[in-house]
């Protein structure tokens, strides 16, 4: 068929690149074969993952793909969250949380508690003196109390907008922040 290919590095905790789809129809995920996995005259990629985006005609779709290595399993789990201003317009955050544990945050002024595989929107309140920075405050639960887990200020401005994934790495709590300033679409 008639696809362009465009390369871009998938790594565990990271976001990639964006990457821009126009059109109905499949978006087929590659991985590049090692130069030993192929012979000559044979594709050098291999699919890993095939995904049909939101289509709305006349209306961009965003889409935040969020995607899983295997571990011994042959295909790769796929996430696909919505990330238009609809959804998530500016000011506004959405928390998912990975781990196994209920975790309690706090956002600028918001407080709430995430269970195991809950998200949660959050219009974002910064505390007054500090209302170009937000500061996020995690919790666990340990006999009986709330103990403070994470402890992280970023820069904020009212119009940032995104989600924070919390999960757990090496025994510690662990934030990947994916923000963007809520702009226009150029013609």
């Amino acid at each position: 068929g008639n696809a362009t290919i465009v390369p871009f590095t998938v790594s565990s905790g990271t976001p990639s690149q964006k990457c821009s789809f126009y059109g109905v129809g499949e978006l087929n995920l590659l991985r590049q074969k090692e130069p030993y996995e192929f012979e000559e005259g044979e594709s050098p990629y291999e699919s890993v993952k095939r995904i049909r985006l939101p289509f709305s005609k006349g209306k961009p779709s965003d889409s935040l793909i969020q995607l899983t290595p295997p571990a011994e399993e042959k295909t790769w789990k796929m996430r696909n969250i919505t990330f238009d201003e609809k959804t998530i317009p500016k000011g506004h955050f959405i928390f998912f949380s990975r781990l196994n544990n209920p975790i309690g945050l706090a956002f600028g002024e918001n407080k709430f508690v995430l269970a195991r595989g809950e998200s949660k929107k959050v219009k974002a309140t910064p505390k007054a003196k500090q209302n170009d920075v937000m500061e996020l405050l995690a919790y666990e639960s340990k006999n009986g109390k709330w103990e403070e887990a994470f402890s992280r200020k970023w820069p904020y401005s009212p119009d940032l907008r995104g989600l924070y994934f919390i999960g757990m790495k090496r025994n510690r709590i662990r934030v990947n922040r994916i923000v963007e300033f809520s702009l226009p679409m150029e013609n």
